[in-house]
């Protein structure tokens, strides 16, 4: 409403199926709430602004459009081919033997071109995602047939994705709920057929996923979320009229590249959009996302680290892996597949890039942090903020405590818990039909690490503190030593299971938050939150951003009394494991449990006869009472 009514439209120019433009960003807050941009009178499509198949943009001169991407049917084939084999190669010897096996079956789906470029890419990114991955799968339980079951498979990925990419991958991110909850299929497979998205939603297989499937399956998600990256850059390719056949001008292949990063910035397609209006959202992209002139070094960057490690490979008269980027000729010229190897890379790395933004976000809640460094500032503080100039921290209380981010343990003093909020979804950045990119949970390299060290999925309350205690952040020393209460809570995690701590846990991610309160987010309980893009929200009917009455009450709010004790966080002993594994009780838990069953049978004997020997002896005193009475 403040931007309808500052920016009035102006007449029109005798321009039928004309009208103005509007921009009304709040996204998430990191992208300002509204900009004001000059009015353009277009002819925009509305339908393909909204629709997930935009149109393709109109062109004055036909031009030849080769297939670039491959067919959403045959990979979904070649998926489906995969995965019925149920055939998966060693990791050490991937690049021989894969090609003998599943990936030679995806390639031979693919067929020609692109199933080489499937198996290149398989080629090159497996092998480093299977190490990547390796510390995990040794931490998580497995099935009776020694496989991982459908919730530890979206365990692994999502964390992984979360860890190396900043992606919340839809149909991975739990949203609240536990990991063996019913969830959505993974949207990046979702061309498959419906016989592999059954056969995925039903528990990957009947008798779970092959450990040494799962980095296959990462790289399978990666590739269609860069196939889906390149088919949006071809469609403004032919958007700026660019020829993805021929050499173009390298800063018109960069500015493309840009405008499809800011498309996805921005959650809208520019497919289908007329050039003045993509050109005129691309050019309002600074007043949108303040960082937007970093990103367009961080292309130049990445497009020439690319072309730098092309032309080592080059030299060393090596064919050059993909997503190198080709050495432009004399003229200033790439093709788009140079093009399309940016886009790939800048799909993987913006995530780790952006994070800068959220390490600034996280420094200032620290400082606004209550003392006794419990990890939580004072909502108070928090919305007081907002109202001192920083405009990030005004989000509604509702939306807080949808997003996870609200400890509420005392009404009276209602505190914001930073690393939940910092990572939380209020925080994303870019919104892809795939996944979005969010700030990255610095609590995934502290679990990684532990991971490493301890490689099995339980362990003794000793070995993983002598683990943690090692272990530094950016805000805790390392060779510390633990507290009494962080031993003792340990301790209590182990006793609940069989003298053993289950690292992946809700307790011990609960303990995590304690030791390390600034990193680690707090574990709710599954179903207890429901977090939401600010997109999903505000379509609900929700108000994502807190009005100015209630920044200023709450600001007013007095949490505490002057120079009263420091509330802890909280701790609840709830145990979750989601499915990934079972609560195993100890030996002794049963034996105990059978001595007191025993001892209550034999008091219950005991009373029993007991009653009825008193009463056998009553009724033999009143006989012998009815017989003296009859003898006098």
């Amino acid at each position: 409403e403040a931007c309808s009514r500052r920016m009035q439209p102006r007449p029109l120019r005798r321009r039928p199926f004309s009208f103005s433009l509007r921009i009304i960003v709040r996204r998430n807050s990191r992208l300002r709430p509204c900009v004001e941009m000059p009015f353009a009178f277009v002819v925009v499509p509305v339908p393909a602004l909204r629709s997930g198949r935009p149109r393709p943009a109109a062109t004055p001169t036909a031009r030849p459009r080769p297939r670039v991407i491959g067919s959403m049917r045959a990979l979904a084939a070649a998926a489906l081919s995969t995965l019925a084999a149920g055939q998966s190669a060693a990791v050490g010897a991937f690049s021989d033997s894969a090609r003998d096996g599943s990936v030679a079956r995806v390639a031979a789906a693919l067929g020609g071109e692109r199933g080489w470029e499937y198996s290149r890419a398989m080629e090159m990114e497996v092998p480093s995602l299977a190490v990547q991955l390796a510390p995990t799968l040794a931490c998580l339980p497995r099935n009776d047939h020694g496989n991982l079951n459908a919730a530890a498979v979206r365990y692994a990925l999502h964390r992984f994705f979360v860890r190396e990419r900043g992606w919340h991958v839809v149909g991975l991110d739990p949203r609240g709920q536990a990991w063996n909850a019913s969830w959505p299929q993974i949207r990046a497979l979702g061309s498959l057929p419906e016989v592999v998205r059954n056969h995925w939603e039903g528990g990957v297989r009947p008798d779970g996923l092959a450990p040494e499937e799962l980095p296959a399956l990462a790289a399978t998600v990666e590739y269609l979320v860069h196939a889906e990256a390149v088919e949006r850059l071809q469609g403004i390719y032919g958007l700026l009229n660019l020829s993805v056949s021929e050499q173009v001008a390298e800063g018109q292949a960069l500015k493309a590249v840009a405008m499809n990063l800011g498309s996805y910035i921005l959650g809208k397609s520019f497919q289908g959009v007329p050039p003045s209006a993509a050109l005129l959202l691309y050019d309002q992209m600074p007043k949108v996302y303040p960082n937007w002139p970093q990103v367009l070094e961080f292309i130049q960057q990445t497009a020439s680290a690319l072309r730098q490690d092309s032309n080592t490979h080059a030299s060393g008269k090596s064919d050059s892996p993909a997503g190198m980027l080709p050495s432009a000729d004399v003229s200033g010229t790439i093709g788009f597949p140079a093009a399309s190897s940016v886009t790939r890379t800048l799909s993987d790395r913006f995530g780790p890039w952006q994070n800068f933004e959220c390490k600034a976000i996280k420094t200032k809640l620290v400082e606004m942090e209550e003392e006794g460094g419990t990890g939580r500032v004072k909502l108070s503080d928090f919305h007081a903020g907002a109202l001192n100039g920083n405009w990030q921290f005004g989000e509604s209380t509702a939306y807080l405590r949808q997003l996870g981010a609200l400890d509420e343990e005392n009404p009276a003093n209602v505190r914001v818990i930073i690393p939940n909020y910092v990572t939380s979804l209020s925080n994303c950045v870019v919104d892809s039909p795939f996944y979005s990119v969010c700030c990255i949970n610095e609590c995934e390299e502290l679990m990684l690490r532990v991971e490493r060290r301890i490689a099995r999925p339980e362990a003794s309350a000793a070995e993983v503190a002598a683990v943690v205690a090692q272990i530094s952040s950016a805000t805790v020393p390392a060779n510390r030593t633990l507290s009494a209460l962080q031993w003792q809570r340990l301790n209590s995690i182990a006793s609940k299971n069989g003298g053993l701590v289950p690292i992946y846990g809700r307790l011990f991610a609960q303990w995590m938050h304690h030791a390390f309160p600034r990193e680690c987010p707090f574990p709710h309980l599954s179903g207890i939150t429901r977090p939401e893009l600010v997109d999903l929200w505000s379509a609900e009917g929700q108000m994502q951003v807190a009005d100015h009455m209630e920044l200023v009450q709450n600001s007013l709010r007095v949490s505490r009394r002057k120079g009263a004790p420091v509330e802890a966080p909280r701790w609840s002993h709830e145990e979750e494991l989601g499915g990934l594994g079972e609560v195993r009780r100890p030996l002794g838990w049963a034996f105990l449990h059978v001595n007191v069953t025993l001892t209550a049978v034999v008091l219950l004997l005991f009373v029993a006869t007991k009653t009825s020997f008193l009463a056998v002896r009553r009724r033999r005193g009143g006989r012998e009472k009815v017989a003296a009475t009859l003898e006098v």
